[in-house]
């Protein structure tokens, strides 16, 4: 099967998902960068496949979750399957290329640092140090475990398309979230996670977390 490759040169380096869509010949309508955050849906994204990027170096981080598609990713030396129930992160400055031969549905987070520290948490690789320690974040999830991580993306989505005034700290906020379930399959062997003592925060977490609790319930009714 051949692949569809925009392959130009290796190692260029991107700052901005905008920019390495553009590099790559990719659609950018849509991409609305939250000073360093963005989410597409990959469906929209790749519309003729198979595809494949070629060798680029993102200067931000990027979150794959992956609930029914198939391709591969290449982060400098680690080469993974994307599969459904895949999550998938890299950091800045890695050599990536990236492959898909089927999308159903899978959606693309990028960050930078500069929005984790003003959004997420002012010492965020202390709180999350497996952003920076882990080579390369990958895992494979069954149904129920993926559900936990797709209800709290989709509320990304859905408050990343809306007109809130302050859609970037609630994006903060939920992301947080995401962060320390991801925390807890990276870094088992810690302490319970520690929060903010901000009220307000606390506040947030303890409704998205019933918020969870509620979907998980109907899902399995």
């Amino acid at each position: 099967m051949k692949l569809i490759s925009s392959y130009k040169k290796d190692f260029e380096l991107f700052n901005d998902i905008k920019g390495l869509f553009t590099y790559l010949n990719l659609p950018t309508a849509g991409i609305n960068e939250e000073s360093g955050f963005s989410m597409q849906d990959l469906t929209d994204v790749h519309l003729n496949l198979p595809y494949s990027s070629g060798f680029f170096r993102p200067n931000f981080f990027s979150f794959v979750f992956v609930k029914d598609a198939y391709g591969i990713y290449e982060n400098d030396d680690i080469t993974l399957d994307a599969i459904p129930g895949s999550i998938y992160f890299g950091k800045p400055g890695q050599r990536r290329s990236y492959a898909w031969t089927k999308i159903n549905m899978a959606s693309l987070i990028t960050v930078n640092e500069f929005f984790l520290k003003e959004n997420v948490h002012k010492d965020i690789f202390r709180e999350f140090p497996f952003l920076l320690s882990e080579p390369v974040g990958y895992l494979v999830l069954n149904q129920k475990e993926y559900l936990d991580f797709e209800i709290i993306y989709e509320q990304i989505q859905t408050e990343y398309r809306s007109k809130n005034p302050y859609r970037k700290r609630v994006i903060g906020r939920l992301f947080i979230i995401l962060l320390f379930k991801l925390k807890g399959y990276f870094l088992k062997d810690l302490p319970d996670w520690e929060l903010s003592k901000d009220p307000s925060t606390l506040s947030f977490f303890n409704k998205v977390l019933d918020i969870f609790s509620n979907n998980n319930k109907n899902a399995t009714d």
